[in-house]
């Protein structure tokens, strides 16, 4: 969900739900390319050092980080005035769920399919699915995720 809103230009974006998902998924798209040098990138940089030792233990050669992660990253372009290679917004981990890098929109509502970079929580906590969103579609569908999910809500007590 994270590369749906941003990612860098050109990055393999492994199809994964969870972070332990992606690591078999990363290699396997980089199978035959151990010698080639591999960049990392993540949020703030924490799951670049396990994503960086799952690698290296797998036989890559040229494994390295973007230290600081995209939130260090976003800062120093910033402060030395230089393009960003980074499109759309960085997820972040926190009640904003993202902060935008550049102008970029890279998602699409799940709801009507317009260009659009926000997540919305499914309302039903049943279901609590994280989801693209456009304004329009969250004021209609009550930031519910599908006619399913409004029609079967679950409230917290």
């Amino acid at each position: 969900y994270e590369s749906a809103i941003g990612h860098f230009e050109g990055a393999l974006t492994p199809d994964a739900k969870t972070f332990k998902e992606e690591l078999p998924l990363a290699k396997e798209m980089l199978a035959g390319k151990e010698e080639k040098k591999v960049m990392l990138y993540c949020t703030g940089g924490i799951r670049c050092e396990k994503a960086s030792a799952y690698l290296k233990h797998h036989g890559f050669k040229n494994v390295y980080q973007l230290h600081g992660g995209i939130i260090d990253y976003k800062r120093q372009i910033e402060h030395e005035q230089l393009p960003s290679k980074f499109k759309g917004k960085n997820f972040v981990f926190d009640h904003r769920m993202s902060e935008r890098i550049t102008e970029d929109v890279l998602g699409t509502c799940l709801s009507c399919s317009v260009p659009c970079d926000d997540y919305t929580n499914c309302a039903n906590h049943a279901c609590n699915r994280l989801f693209i969103q456009c304004a329009t579609c969250r004021e209609t569908m009550q930031s519910f995720c599908s006619t399913e999910c409004r029609e079967k809500v679950t409230v917290r007590a």
